[in-house]
């Protein structure tokens, strides 16, 4: 036996066709912004921590002899960082489209057909 298995998106179409046309365009934009989230901004603001911390670090007194050692080992925690970053960027925009949909069920259920 096979079990239909309905994706998000046919759950918000399903859901953006039972409403009001002008509910339906502020809907899809709000959907539109979680799509097009790539997570840059959450990658950028890790990097510039990681950043940071690294420099506090060599500024302290830390870090290796050799210069090139001490540079290598920033850019692997801007690369670091910045990975970090953007899959929590992505994870965010993930669970927030998740929360929209189910608050577009809500609203789709409460109104009057």
């Amino acid at each position: 036996m096979r079990i239909p298995i309905e994706s998000s998106w046919q759950r918000r179409d399903r859901a953006l066709a039972r409403i009001a046309p002008e509910a339906q365009a502020v809907w899809r934009a709000q959907f539109q912004a979680l799509a097009m989230d790539c997570g840059c901004r959450e990658g950028m603001a890790a990097m510039v921590v990681g950043g940071t911390a690294w420099l506090l670090y060599l500024l302290t007194g830390g870090g290796y002899a050799a210069a090139w050692i001490n540079v290598a080992f920033g850019v692997g925690v801007l690369v670091v960082s910045a990975t970090i970053g953007k899959l929590l960027g992505l994870a965010r925009a993930r669970t927030g489209s998740w929360r929209l949909l189910q608050r577009l069920e809500d609203y789709e259920a409460k109104t009057p057909r």
